[in-house]
């Protein structure tokens, strides 16, 4: 097992039900030009079929628990990463505004994160109507 730094733990010390500690980025890419339809999905079934997961994506607390959290906060590698959990994909409800992407970003990173899997989540969002494809993938670590 590999012990937090200090800074990991304050953040897993001060975090509650009321106070999620979690950081979320949303970055926005165009689609290669003469994408073919399926690209995200093609992307997606890439990503969740990648065979080993490198740390620091492959760690998780090794006690998950508030007790274990405040008191032994450490890693361990998680051999069994479920990457349905971990890599998702959503659609933007219609228009697919920037008011929509607001809306579900918002819901995503309200959600906390579980301490029983590594302490990641990413979202792949379609349907967002600008000039041209774009392709948004929302990030949730600690």
């Amino acid at each position: 097992m590999k012990r937090l730094g200090t800074l990991d733990a304050s953040w897993l010390a001060v975090e509650s039900e009321d106070t999620p500690m979690h950081v979320g980025n949303l970055q926005i890419f165009s689609l290669p030009e003469n994408a073919p339809e399926t690209f995200l999905r093609d992307m997606l079934a890439r990503m969740k079929t990648e065979g080993e997961i490198a740390p620091p994506w492959c760690y998780k607390l090794a006690f998950p628990g508030y007790l274990g959290r405040l008191l032994v906060p450490s890693w361990k590698v998680d051999k069994k990463i479920d990457l349905d959990y971990h890599v998702r994909h959503s659609a933007l409800p219609r228009p697919g505004s920037e008011r929509e992407l607001g809306i579900l970003v918002s819901r995503l990173h309200s959600n906390p994160l579980d301490f029983a899997r590594p302490l990641w989540e990413c979202h792949i969002l379609k349907g967002w109507k600008t000039t041209g494809s774009r392709s948004t993938p929302r990030c949730t670590i600690r």
